[in-house]
């Protein structure tokens, strides 16, 4: 089956974060989530810290629940880095009855 990618962009608690979404016979099975790094220590006057990327990372967290759509997902692998100036997580899901 071909596997369909989706993008775009959200603003999560004060910083635009890009979403990609794969998607095969209408089940998520990845999800790739970045934001800049500069960006955010602008929205919060300060260094990126565990502090700052957890709070973005819990909205994210709730943009992803709201993205679901009542459909469960188990996280089958994830991986979170930031690489050129980017922090960068994705997500690889198994899908469960629900």
């Amino acid at each position: 089956m071909p596997a369909e990618v989706t993008e775009g962009f959200k603003e999560i608690r004060g910083v635009i974060v890009r979403l990609a979404t794969v998607t095969v016979a209408d089940h998520t099975v990845e999800q790739v989530l970045s934001y800049d790094v500069a960006e955010a220590e602008a929205a919060y006057g300060r260094p990126l810290d565990d502090e700052m990327d957890k709070h973005i990372q819990l909205g994210m967290f709730a943009i992803d629940r709201i993205a679901a759509d009542g459909t469960l997902h188990k996280v089958a692998s994830a991986t979170s880095y930031v690489l050129d100036g980017k922090c960068i997580r994705t997500a690889k899901f198994e899908q469960q009855e629900g």
